[in-house]
């Protein structure tokens, strides 16, 4: 960002915002949530992420996730094995 920001043509602001952003994504400090599991009373800290679009890792994978068991469980046809 420095080296655009010397020739005279800087960043897009909205490439600035996302990559501050990613920088927080899941790190405690910058926000969490405390939940708590009714059997076994564990209280885990979850933290909170970017939702950024193709640049987070972190919220790509928790997006084919959740894609993956909506196929799964609402699109795709129950048989007794699936190749992965």
């Amino acid at each position: 960002m420095a080296e655009a920001s010397e020739v005279g043509r800087g960043l897009p602001r909205y490439v600035e915002r996302d990559f501050a952003r990613y920088l927080e994504c899941s790190v405690l400090a910058h926000g969490f949530v405390r939940v708590r599991c009714e059997s076994c009373e564990d209280e885990p800290l979850v933290a909170f992420s970017c939702k950024g679009r193709g640049a987070c890792p972190c919220c790509n994978a928790k997006r084919a996730h959740v894609t993956a068991v909506h196929l799964v469980e609402r699109v795709l046809p129950r048989v007794p094995y699936r190749q992965g």
